[in-house]
């Protein structure tokens, strides 16, 4: 663990972290007196998060939470939670934490701090329209964040700088999101756009690749969910998939019916988990049939056919909980 040599370092080690400070009376005991938790440092951190944050402890912000707990004298408590969607509404704003760490400037949702580091990002693509793509992928994700560009123009490099401003927007979920926008657009080439017409056995082998991509990354945010690397707000029931499908209905034939696909596949998956009542609870009976030699008794199937009910009952009460804390977020803006 470092160590603090003057009350002046852990005043700036504290204002970095977001903690107010004021001049002590008695040491730790009067910089102890504004935390709103006493007894302990409560941080929220994702637990995944390197360099800044990790489980073990070895983010360099960890060790800027030793030191700040140190000179309280009062142990660290973490809590962790991915940053993703909800992060803040989910540690902060549940008062399970007094600061949190790892978390960049420029969001109203919390009292920032003067940052001490920055982010870099290099692009490196020889595809025009990949690079125009990863452009505003960076862009969108750094509102009110200043970025600089080295562009190659007439056998030179350029540097351009500039600041995304924030936009609000909707995604097609209706959650809102904080949208970098620098008020620039490439040109359009036609080449970039390609129509392509299959085949019986293309399309068949195109949508088995779609399907899959479906069923990968569901099965994917499902694990993250598992591990604690992802939130599990971003799972809606009935009234969220209505209202996506209103949104997606105003764009067109093609994109409903592509989200109508997407949800076959989602709903065909579901009906395939090794749950007592779905289609994959059955199949799991007759693997288990294969096994022993004999079907389990009825008193057996009895009770498996009880917890399904209980384990899909649930399921479904909580995506409509998500949907209801949706839909008051919405009314809050």
């Amino acid at each position: 663990m470092l160590r603090v040599r003057s009350r002046s370092t852990v005043a700036l080690i504290a204002m970095l972290l977001g903690i107010g400070l004021v001049e002590p009376v008695s040491a730790a005991e009067g910089h102890r007196a504004d935390l709103v938790n006493r007894t302990a440092l409560r941080v929220c951190a994702d637990p995944a998060n390197m360099p800044f944050s990790n489980e073990r402890g070895e983010g360099f912000e960890n060790k800027i939470a030793d030191i700040v707990a140190a000179e309280f004298k009062i142990p660290i408590e973490y809590t962790w939670f991915p940053q993703a969607t909800g992060f803040i509404r989910q540690t902060l704003f549940a008062k399970r934490c007094d600061v949190v760490i790892g978390y960049a400037q420029g969001d109203e949702l919390v009292l920032n701090t003067n940052h001490y580091y920055r982010s870099a990002y290099a692009l490196v693509t020889g595809d025009y329209a990949g690079a125009e793509k990863m452009m505003r992928e960076v862009v969108a994700a750094n509102p009110d964040r200043e970025l600089e560009f080295e562009i190659e123009r007439g056998g030179g490099t350029v540097v351009l700088r500039g600041t995304p401003s924030v936009h609000m927007e909707k995604d097609a979920s209706g959650a809102t999101q904080r949208i970098g926008q620098l008020g620039i657009s490439g040109g359009y080439d036609p080449a970039d756009t390609r129509f392509i017409q299959y085949g019986v056995l293309g399309a068949l082998k195109s949508g088995v690749s779609e399907s899959w991509f479906v069923v990968d990354d569901t099965i994917g945010y499902l694990v993250k969910i598992v591990r604690g690397r992802a939130s599990a707000d971003q799972l809606g029931g009935p009234i969220r998939i209505a209202q996506v499908a209103g949104q997606v209905a105003t764009s067109g034939f093609t994109p409903i019916l592509r989200f109508v696909a997407l949800i076959s596949v989602s709903i065909g998956l579901l009906n395939l988990f090794p749950i007592p009542l779905l289609d994959g609870g059955h199949l799991l009976f007759y693997a288990i049939e294969a096994v022993r030699g004999r079907p389990l008794s009825d008193r057996a199937q009895e009770y498996g056919f009880r917890f399904g009910l209980a384990v899909v009952l649930l399921l479904m009460l909580f995506a409509t909980y998500n949907d209801l804390l949706h839909i008051r977020s919405l009314f809050s803006l």
